[in-house]
């Protein structure tokens, strides 16, 4: 099993968030906002509204690590 560090953060949006892995493979983010994270460094980017008045809105995203040796 693999483990992911931290297990929650509150990212505003525009902003960055360095996620760990137990073990090393490939990240993936779900989002509504275009986030995106870096496979190689596990840096998350937290998207953007796209109506600009929803700054202050929150954007609930999900992000796994998968092994990719044994898949």
């Amino acid at each position: 099993m693999i483990t992911i560090s931290p297990t929650s953060a509150n990212v505003k949006f525009g902003a960055k968030q360095t996620f760990t892995a137990s073990e090393g493979g490939t990240w993936k983010v779900q989002s509504s906002n275009g986030s995106v994270i870096d496979n190689a460094t596990g840096i998350y980017t937290a998207g953007q509204p796209t109506n600009p008045n929803q700054q202050t809105a929150t954007d609930t995203v999900s992000i796994t690590a998968k092994n990719t040796a044994n898949a």
